[in-house]
């Protein structure tokens, strides 16, 4: 079940709208949704997936300007950045990331990061004061909203200070 605040616009082509979606696990926002029975479309989206029961209606993750896909009979979602360096803001755990690509299995409560295979890697980056920025490089990283553990590959190195940390076998943790 969903809640819309917005305007809709059925005509002979589809149902359309603008607003906020709001359900149990998140909450998108946009200009322009396209609805069809069973799932929605939006080339210009802002999501915010919720803290799991019990949490009030603090938000986990937050990341603006992204193409949305999101089938609701198969309880997954697909989510692009329309521009480079867009941030995914991970609150509980004090960091973020500028990764393009993203999906969310809804059920199992995961959330899988892809970086640009002729990248580098994406950014990732703390928001604790206390850690100035901790920055670093990754390819991709799963998010688990169960236990807000992000596990991330393809990290070469770790900027600590005026030392370098090389994680063993490229992955880094963060609870």
């Amino acid at each position: 079940q969903t809640e819309f605040t917005g305007e809709l616009l059925l005509t002979d082509k589809g149902l359309t709208g603008g607003g906020a979606l709001d359900w149990d696990e998140a909450k998108l926002t946009s200009k322009l949704i396209n609805f069809r029975t069973n799932e929605l479309e939006s080339d210009t989206a802002s999501l915010e997936i919720k803290a799991l029961a019990g949490a009030g209606d603090k938000v986990s993750i937050r990341t603006p300007n992204v193409y949305a896909k999101v089938d609701f009979e198969e309880r997954f979602g697909n989510f692009k950045a329309n521009t480079a360096d867009i941030p995914t803001e991970f609150d509980y755990n004090q960091y973020k990331i500028a990764i393009n690509e993203f999906d969310w299995d809804i059920d199992a409560k995961t959330l899988e990061f892809r970086a640009p295979e002729d990248s580098e890697g994406a950014p990732f980056e703390s928001t604790r004061d206390d850690q100035y920025g901790l920055p670093f490089l990754g390819m991709k990283a799963q998010y688990d909203l169960v236990t807000s553990i992000m596990d991330i590959e393809g990290v070469k190195e770790r900027q600590v200070a005026d030392g370098v940390v090389i994680p063993h076998e490229g992955k880094v943790t963060i609870d």
